[in-house]
């Protein structure tokens, strides 16, 4: 029989996340590198990463076109977003973030979710962009979708002539 904590250790794994922390930026904290490393294909060997203003905007201006971008590209893209966040620190990447368009800022968001809130790192400043209040109201509106959808095919399967209809 296992415990409360091998359980616990073992959703972590699986789930690729281990302890808890939160992040203190600028400059990727101990507790971040260690996420990256796990599971942001960063090196820290490769020593600290520095990412400029332009660079940082420059990764922003991508996410629209990579909610359509699957695979590698995607799961590169998104690596670079959670590098740059925790090389930024909350404050420095919130402000960036905030001078973009609410759409853009959810699409950010949407990719670094994971990251910033999934493995117990706290970005408050970067969660309380309008952008965050948007993607809520993006996945409400698609769970209701999906609800419709689900409705319209019982519908259409409870108007179907059974099998065993005699003329």
């Amino acid at each position: 029989m296992h415990s409360f904590g091998s359980a616990l250790g073992l959703l972590l794994f699986l789930t690729g996340c281990t302890g808890s922390g939160s992040s203190a930026g600028p400059g990727i904290q101990p507790r971040e590198a260690e996420i990256l490393t796990q599971n942001y294909y960063w090196d820290k060997a490769r020593g600290p990463h520095q990412f400029t203003d332009a660079q940082i905007k420059a990764l922003f201006g991508r996410a629209p076109a990579m909610l359509y971008t699957n695979g590698e590209r995607s799961e590169i893209y998104i690596s670079e977003l959670a590098w740059a966040l925790a090389a930024a620190g909350d404050r420095r990447y919130a402000a960036l973030l905030g001078r973009e368009p609410v759409r853009v800022q959810s699409k950010v968001l949407h990719f670094i979710k994971h990251f910033s809130t999934g493995c117990g790192l706290s970005y408050p400043r970067t969660w309380s962009l309008p952008g965050s209040q948007f993607l809520e109201e993006e996945k409400k509106a698609e769970q209701k979708e999906g609800e419709l959808k689900d409705q319209g095919t019982q519908n259409a399967e409870a108007s179907l002539p059974s099998d065993g209809a005699s003329s």
